[in-house]
């Protein structure tokens, strides 16, 4: 697989893969200084590229969403502490989208501080895959959760972390990753969790027949070929068998083993609510991750 895209998108370096020469037509992402196309593109454990080009945390925007406004000149209501208050990553296939009250995936947003309880909701900007594939958009989400946390001094127990669609999986891969290094860093985990059609297996171990594959294709939007071109640009700078075998990537994976407790499962994770429709692409990996965290809390 490697190789394939190596063929079709140009050399990767394998720590944190970028493009060799941004310049070339057609490249995808521009993320790093150009460089010698000699050099071997190798990185230390610090994840300092020998190109120069660091692998890290970056300034992250996001939009706040609250209550409708009486008038254009009001300006947002303040939050009181004690209520709750969503974090939110946009749909779209980690390739297209974003925060902005332009976008159509906003309608999500201020439907949630229209009718629910969520009266404030901070939307996050994260980087897309054509410039920055996995894990660099969880590290956005890392800063954004840390940021509410520490620096708009809201408690973890008022905070809903929500996503849609493939922006589902990334709220699910910040919310495993708090539960796994909440010791080290001092950060708990949040009140809740909410996913509207959460994409489960960017592998697609649930589809590996034709019948499977054929799941709601002729009633779903998608189809057959934005799942694969979205995991090749996201998953670019890994090892192929990680999209069938992480947790963070992959919680449906059928190729992770059915466990109710232990680091592959979704022990402890919050109280979690998942809309999604049976007609649906997406509909059979959603229902292994509601089994498996019945299974975690009930195991």
């Amino acid at each position: 697989m490697l190789d394939l895209l190596h063929a079709t998108r140009g050399r990767w370096d394998p720590a944190f893969v970028h493009r060799r020469d941004r310049t070339q037509l057609n490249a995808f992402g521009a993320w790093n200084p150009a460089h010698n196309e000699s050099d071997s593109g190798t990185s230390d454990e610090n994840g300092q590229s020998s190109t120069g080009a660091t692998y890290e945390f970056e300034k992250v925007y996001a939009f706040w969403y609250t209550e409708p406004k009486a008038s254009p000149a009001e300006g947002p209501k303040p939050y009181v502490p004690g209520q709750p208050i969503a974090l939110h990553f946009h749909g779209g296939g980690y390739v297209y989208g974003t925060a902005a009250e332009t976008d159509l995936a906003c309608n999500l947003t201020k439907s949630l501080v229209t009718y629910t309880p969520v009266h404030h909701v901070l939307s996050v900007n994260y980087r897309l895959a054509p410039r920055a594939p996995w894990p660099l958009p969880l590290l956005d989400a890392i800063a954004a959760y840390h940021h509410l946390v520490r620096e708009e001094n809201v408690a973890e127990r008022d905070i809903v972390i929500t996503g849609d669609s493939a922006d589902g999986h990334l709220a699910l891969a910040l919310t495993r990753w708090i539960r796994d290094e909440e010791e080290k860093i001092g950060l708990r985990m949040p009140r809740a969790l909410a996913l509207a059609s959460p994409w489960c297996v960017p592998g697609f171990t649930n589809v590996w027949e034709d019948e499977a594959s054929k799941h709601s294709a002729h009633c779903d939007t998608i189809d057959n070929t934005f799942g694969p071109s979205a995991t090749s640009l996201l998953l670019r700078a890994l090892p192929p068998s990680t999209m069938h075998e992480s947790p963070y990537l992959a919680p449906s994976s059928l190729l992770i083993s059915l466990l109710p407790k232990g680091t592959n499962s979704l022990a402890h994770f919050p109280p979690t609510s998942i809309v999604y429709g049976g007609a649906e692409r997406l509909s059979r990996e959603i229902s292994v991750l509601w089994d498996r965290l019945w299974l975690a809390r009930t195991g």
